[in-house]
């Protein structure tokens, strides 16, 4: 067989179960088969004592490798997807969690995924993250056969057909019409963008009755941009990001000022970045077109209360609160109310005393956060762990994760980043936490490398890593040094 020449030598990492001994002799026959056929692999049996410790080796492994094979089994697919006891097969949830990370990315970095599979029969055993990407089932390590080529080819960058060098575009004649189309134009004539989909005015009929004409409402043009803009608006909430929120809310309900939240939406932002007045006249029109939304109630009185009106403001809103002493969304406000009013320890005692019926954790993780801002940070990890895990979202399950870190208990603090991952992979907020529990775990240029990606993304957060306590042990690094003199530079800092 003809050797080939490259100016490159590919890298391939195997990602693989601890299951059983000859589970562990075939896979290392494929890494063997790959070597010997002239890739580079990066393998943990080649390397069973890595210097940087396991979980750099794994990162760099995959971040360093032009493929990424994952050999999937039933034990493989359990492991990723935490569906056996917790701590078996930790090495693999972590590598599992990076390859969901990278795949959550985007762009041409997520085709070095592929699937290999020794049983054609075990399809059901891919897990989630990596559905849809190219499998391979190789039963045997020769290039005669199919599965295996197929392979090898990918990997070697070696199609087996080549495209051919492009031509020039062929003129073909156009037929004669027969019949001539009838034009459209003289129906939008004169209409702007927004009614070009009205539909063709008629003559009303003597006696019939006519609708009222209004400038909005549902229906319109105007309704349904305002609803889009909405939609933007609480998509930029939702990632902590106030200004073009408040962009997008302003214009919605300028639109339509009676669009679907939208001065709710608007007067709680406002209040957020302290336009307080403007917040009070957004919320005033809110309450007065719900008068039920007692939370939006109190959430008007904190408003009043910014304005100087605390007394007053407080004892509205307590009144609210006995109207509805076991609605999260009433006790949250109050709560915050009394934060801002400087009623710190009446706060804290109302959101304990109400965890009973927080069904959503909301109270348990302002608690917990609560704690990490007076640096009780073993408080707040109690917290999070006594709440019933099955009804954690990503938000929970991110800030157990940042717990365990600091507890140094990285195992299970993996396994708490893996259900965030699974729940919200592209959000920010968890690439973020990821970034936190590198710089825990030690992995300087894991965690560099990560926030540099959020930097790309001007993720809004990147001004507080100063004073984040996660990033205390690499602070002094020269990695981080020169990543937050870029930040600094960039005007993200």
């Amino acid at each position: 067989m003809i050797a080939l020449k490259v100016a490159r030598v590919p890298k391939v990492f195997i990602s693989y179960a601890w299951e059983n001994q000859a589970h562990q002799d075939r896979v290392l026959a494929l890494a063997d088969w790959l070597e010997q056929s002239g890739v580079e692999v990066i393998f943990d049996q080649y390397e069973p004592n890595p210097s940087m410790g396991w979980a750099n080796w794994m990162a760099c492994a995959i971040e360093k490798s032009d493929f990424v094979l994952s050999v999937c089994t039933q034990a493989y697919r359990q492991r990723v997807m935490e569906d056996q006891p917790a701590g078996i097969g930790l090495g693999v949830q972590w590598e599992g969690s990076l390859i969901s990370n990278a795949l959550s990315s985007g762009g041409e970095g997520r085709k070095k995924f592929l699937v290999v599979q020794f049983d054609a029969e075990e399809l059901h055993a891919i897990p989630t993250a990596l559905a849809g990407r190219a499998r391979f089932v190789i039963s045997e390590f020769d290039l005669n056969g199919a599965q295996c080529q197929r392979l090898y080819r990918l990997i070697t960058d070696q199609p087996e057909v080549v495209r051919p060098t492009r031509g020039e575009l062929i003129l073909l004649p156009s037929r004669a019409r027969t019949v001539v189309p009838r034009s459209g134009l003289h129906r939008v004539q004169g209409l702007g963008k927004m009614n070009l989909r009205a539909p063709e005015p008629r003559e009303r009929k003597s006696g019939e009755r006519s609708l009222p004409k209004t400038p909005g409402g549902r229906g319109t043009a105007a309704h349904r941009m305002a609803i889009a803009l909405m939609r933007k608006a609480r998509a930029s909430y939702f990632d902590d990001d106030d200004e073009p929120a408040i962009r997008y809310a302003t214009r919605a309900t300028s639109l339509d000022g009676q669009v679907a939240g939208g001065h709710l939406l608007l007067g709680r932002l406002l209040l957020e970045v302290g336009r307080y007045e403007l917040a009070a006249h957004h919320l005033t029109i809110h309450v007065a077109t719900w008068p039920q939304d007692l939370r939006s109630a109190v959430l008007l009185a904190r408003a009043h209360a910014f304005l100087g009106d605390q007394a007053s403001a407080k004892q509205r809103a307590l009144h609210i609160l006995s109207q509805s002493p076991t609605d999260v969304g009433v006790i949250r406000e109050y709560a915050q109310l009394l934060v801002e009013v400087g009623d710190t320890t009446e706060a804290e005692l109302l959101l304990r005393k109400s965890l009973s019926f927080d069904e959503d954790n909301v109270f348990r993780n302002y608690l917990a956060v609560d704690c990490w801002e007076q640096r009780r940070s073993e408080e707040a990890r109690k917290l999070l762990e006594d709440g019933d895990k099955t009804s954690y979202g990503s938000t929970m399950w991110m800030n157990l994760a940042i717990a365990r870190a600091e507890a140094k208990r990285f195992g299970l603090a993996i396994e708490a980043l893996t259900q965030a991952i699974k729940g919200r992979s592209t959000n920010l907020f968890i690439q973020y936490a990821l970034a936190e529990l590198y710089a825990m775990m030690g992995d300087v240029d894991a965690c560099v490398a990560k926030l540099r990606w959020l930097s790309t993304r001007r993720f809004h957060r990147l001004p507080r890593i100063n004073d984040e306590l996660a990033f205390d042990s690499i602070r002094t690094s020269e990695p981080f040094v020169a990543f937050m003199k870029e930040l600094h530079a960039n005007g993200l800092a």
